[in-house]
């Protein structure tokens, strides 16, 4: 089973507006080891905590559609939808019930990519609680607790 659990962290400044950006990244597992992993500064400036995660999403579910591809290369295929975890409900209930809304409508490319991936099965969709998000471990600083936690979730240990 191929899964990705996802996030965003919107990196604020002293700075204009429109230096401000947010960071993706990603822990991709296949049959819960780690074989993936990713932390990038978004190119676009979100204007809000959904469309930051609904980049992030986007990212994850590249980082799917590759990963099916090389296992298919390699013989393996993928039976079913590989799971894709977040942990914002916003960005989640729009990309899987096709919420549209004022808020969403300037994310339209990223929106219909998500959506056709999901409803073409490839992906499903899942939240996950914040304290369990293993991507967090790459997107701020924790207390060393939470983080050997996380690392030991990523780990499997």
């Amino acid at each position: 089973m191929l899964s990705v659990r996802y996030d965003s962290v919107s990196e604020k400044s002293s700075a204009p507006a429109a230096s401000s950006s947010s960071s993706a990244c990603w822990v991709a597992k296949l049959n819960g080891d780690p074989v993936s992993w990713a932390s990038k500064k978004q190119k676009t400036v979100a204007l809000s905590t959904c469309e930051a995660e609904l980049y992030a999403e986007a990212a994850a579910i590249q980082e799917v559609l590759w990963l099916r591809g090389l296992m298919k290369e390699l013989g393996l295929n993928c039976r079913s939808g590989s799971e894709v975890y977040g942990d914002n409900q916003a960005a989640l209930s729009a990309s899987s019930n096709g919420i549209k809304s004022e808020r969403t409508k300037h994310v339209d490319v990223k929106y219909h990519f998500i959506t056709e991936t999901v409803e073409g099965g490839d992906v499903k969709l899942k939240w996950v609680p914040t304290q369990q998000q293993e991507a967090d471990i790459f997107t701020k600083p924790l207390a060393p607790t939470v983080f050997l936690q996380l690392r030991g979730r990523i780990m499997n240990h």
